[in-house]
């Protein structure tokens, strides 16, 4: 794993960890929840690796190593919350850079960053697939509801939320009845909140490659 900074389009400098398989032509690139940071990826990351896919995590702008972190997040308006899609798109575009296909590139969020993932699914029509962990119909202004009625048809989006969980899990529930044909659904009890599911549940991993591959 290396460090990479990547400069976004507006400017801000995004810090992300790199993990590059030799040969692999594919890519995960994996967006935070808040208040966590790249490095809530790593024991997923490692597994993804294991199973040939080169990695992408960064920190958003406002948090961990990337400009205005590790909490400059706490004063952001939703504008500046929603232009964290640059550092997505810029990290779309270092990917592409390598020469990986955006065919071949999978987007994967937790809370605001599921809602990123699927609103550059959305964006980028030969993306195909994005794995959303607690996604929200609204986090700062980023709509989930109005991103997934825009995908085309042959692209996927694999919804996961804990009951407990109760807003993200109802808003799985309504993403589903929006878009039925572009979704699978895995549904959990107990698990809590993004990326802190894994802990309760490891097997999700596997369960998450399962569905990629």
């Amino acid at each position: 794993m290396k460090k990479i900074k990547l400069i976004t389009s507006d400017g801000v400098k995004i810090i992300g960890n790199f993990s590059e398989i030799e040969n692999s032509t594919r890519a995960i690139l994996l967006l935070h929840m808040m208040p966590k940071t790249k490095e809530s990826w790593d024991d997923f990351v490692e597994k993804l690796n294991n199973f040939g896919y080169t990695t992408l995590s960064i920190d958003l702008r406002g948090h961990g190593e990337s400009q205005d972190g590790p909490e400059g997040y706490k004063n952001f308006i939703d504008q500046e919350h929603q232009a964290s899609y640059l550092d997505v798109e810029i990290s779309i575009e270092f990917l592409e850079e390598l020469g990986i296909e955006n065919k071949n590139i999978s987007i994967m969020g937790a809370s605001i960053g599921a809602n990123l993932a699927l609103d550059a699914l959305a964006q980028y029509s030969d993306i195909k697939k994005a794995i959303l962990l607690s996604p929200g119909l609204n986090y700062k202004g980023l709509l989930s509801n109005k991103a997934i009625a825009d995908l085309a048809d042959n692209q996927k989006i694999l919804l996961i939320a804990s009951e407990d969980d109760k807003y993200s899990y109802e808003s799985i529930i309504k993403l589903k009845e929006i878009k039925e044909n572009n979704t699978d659904l895995i549904k959990l009890t107990n698990a809590g909140h993004g990326t802190d599911m894994f802990l309760k549940h490891p097997e999700l991993m596997d369960e998450i490659i399962k569905w990629l591959n």
